[in-house]
């Protein structure tokens, strides 16, 4: 007799190996050099048309990462030494795809920040574990949600390990919160599943070191 349909715990074994698209983009993306030459500029749309062309751009030597290429365009973006984030199309011969040794404990190790969100990365005794303290919120650059206290936060926290070059917390207790790293050149490229915080918070994005700042 055959049986049509799939049982309750097949369909669950199966719905596992489904990952989140966000997830995939994540795990594909790339880190390239601004090759040597004129200024690269940013770009609105694939095409690559000149009034598609922004005011923002990248100068040689510098470090983008790269989502996705296709044909002359690649989906790039930049993080400034101020923390500025730039994001566009860039014109692919412009750039070259750099290889990424896999990192080393020390280079975990240290603060991270981006527009909102701010990472933690601290060594313990156990060289392939990491305590993580992370904060972030939605809505702070906002007066008028600042006006109402109406600013969600979220908060990561907890022993990380390394698993194929990431850094991985998983959820303990009733935490629900999971979230994985990649070490991209200066870069810390990070995903959430969205559940480590309020509405809209995520700590999904690219971070760099924090800037120590001048004591006055």
């Amino acid at each position: 007799m055959m049986v049509f349909g799939m049982s309750a715990l097949a369909l669950a074994a199966a719905t596992q190996v489904v990952k989140d698209e966000s997830l995939v983009r994540w795990e594909n993306m790339w880190i390239a050099k601004v090759n040597p030459g004129a200024r690269s500029y940013f770009y609105t749309c694939p095409e690559l048309k000149p009034t598609c062309r922004t005011r923002a751009y990248v100068v040689p030597g510098d470090l983008v990462v790269v989502e996705s290429a296709r044909g002359r365009s690649a989906t790039a973006q930049f993080i400034s030494a101020n923390g500025a984030v730039t994001q566009g199309y860039l014109l692919v011969p412009t750039i070259s795809r750099l290889r990424v040794q896999s990192p080393t404990a020390p280079i975990w190790a240290g603060s991270w920040e981006r527009v909102e969100a701010d990472i933690r990365i601290i060594p313990t005794p156990t060289r392939s574990t990491f305590s993580i303290k992370g904060y972030a919120t939605w809505g702070a650059h906002d007066p008028d949600r600042i006006r109402r206290g109406a600013i969600n936060m979220g908060n990561l926290n907890g022993a990380a390990k390394i698993h194929n070059n990431n850094l991985v917390l998983k959820p303990t207790g009733d935490d629900e919160c999971f979230a994985t790293m990649r070490f991209l050149g200066p870069y810390l490229l990070v995903w959430d599943n969205n559940k480590c915080g309020g509405h809209n918070v995520t700590f999904s994005g690219l971070y760099r070191r924090s800037i120590p700042k001048k004591k006055m």
